[in-house]
């Protein structure tokens, strides 16, 4: 998708051949809790996440999502981020659900910008 403001990378053609990887995660910052969530694809501008096997009540909250506050984490780093929704889908296959959402960054403090450029040049010179 060219539409984007920022170049993404792909998370999973990273983490699949490096023994050294550091964990990638995003934390979503909800009503009933904190909920982690695998990375697909990672920008200065947005990201893309994966959370498997939803329940009902998870699935629901989800859906009605238009704003949240995020962590971004990266081995020992952790970055915080307000994120705009910008599309969601809950898929299924098998016998198990995953929903997989794309969020655009919309208020990041600087240092952690920063921070989150290096996490991707990492990822580009891996």
């Amino acid at each position: 998708m060219q539409n984007r403001a920022a170049q993404r990378y792909n998370m999973a053609e990273f983490l699949r051949d490096r023994a050294d990887r550091e964990e990638v995660a995003i934390e979503l910052s909800l009503e009933s809790g904190p909920v982690r969530a695998g990375v697909k694809d990672l920008s200065v501008r947005g990201v893309g996440l994966t959370v498997e096997n939803p329940g009902a009540d998870l699935v629901r909250e989800l859906e009605g999502l238009t704003e949240l506050f995020i962590k971004i984490i990266a081995g020992g780093t952790m970055l915080v981020a307000n994120a705009r929704v910008a599309w969601k889908a809950l898929l299924t296959a098998g016998s198990g659900e995953r929903v997989e959402m794309g969020l655009e960054i919309t208020m990041i403090a600087p240092e952690d910008s920063l921070a989150l450029a290096g996490i991707i040049e990492r990822i580009r010179k891996a």
